[in-house]
């Protein structure tokens, strides 16, 4: 029954994001940031489709709630971005603690605890290294956000060893980081220079808004991730 009823709500869910996906790109601003949220919102409210008390399933949850509310002072409310990004790092955490319970292997899991917390260590040690006195706590929890989700998606593909059915869980990581790889390059220009000549000026000032090519998707990915893996 299920899976009858999965075949229905999947194909309906991914037209509904498409939709957002091609609103956010050809739409005025204020239209754009509506779809843009819409689409996060959807991704949150299609895992209550079928609830599940796995450990698991309620840490997914969680990190899609902790997305829909971050993603609201920044899209919606554009402002409170160093709350913002605390939001979105426990999102990451969550999502985190949620890969640590997918694994079996009890050695695997030790490692996978120590290379997160000396992560988080360098997140918080290298940017105060580097940048020194212009560091602050938004660049910083923005590095420990940074590092727990591309970890999160390395990690995730090691997982496909045990079910192929995470690989739409990695894939969904891994455009999540290439969404957060242009929200770096749209604010780097707060601390460096870039010529108007340069690839990386034109990259950043590209008519579509790149970061939203890879997030729609993304999020898609990580709703659908958590039916097609808990609800088989």
């Amino acid at each position: 029954m299920k899976t009858k009823l999965l075949n229905i709500i999947i194909p309906i869910y991914i037209v509904l994001q498409t939709i957002c996906f091609i609103f956010a790109q050809h739409s005025s601003t204020s239209i754009n940031t509506v779809f843009c949220y819409c689409s996060v919102i959807l991704a949150f409210l299609i895992t209550f489709i079928f609830i599940n008390k796995k450990i698991t399933f309620i840490f997914s949850i969680l990190a899609l709630f902790f997305t829909v509310i971050a993603d609201y002072f920044l899209i919606i409310v554009d402002d409170y971005y160093t709350f913002a990004m605390v939001i979105f790092f426990l999102a990451q955490l969550s999502y985190a603690i949620r890969i640590y319970f997918e694994f079996d292997n009890k050695k695997i899991k030790l490692i996978y605890i120590i290379v997160r917390l000396t992560s988080l260590i360098l997140a918080i040690l290298l940017p105060l290294i580097i940048l020194k006195d212009l560091v602050d706590f938004l660049i910083i929890i923005s590095a420990m956000y940074y590092i727990t989700l591309i970890l999160s998606s390395i990690f995730s593909f090691i997982l496909i060893k045990k079910n192929k059915i995470y690989l739409i869980l990695s894939i969904g990581l891994l455009l999540f980081v290439c969404c957060d790889l242009f929200v770096a390059l749209y604010n780097i220009e707060s601390y460096i220079s870039i010529s108007r000549e340069s690839f990386l000026y034109k990259v950043i000032y590209f008519d579509l808004n790149l970061s939203w090519i890879f997030y729609i998707p993304s999020q898609t990915l990580l709703g659908i991730s958590l039916l097609k893996t808990y609800n088989k």
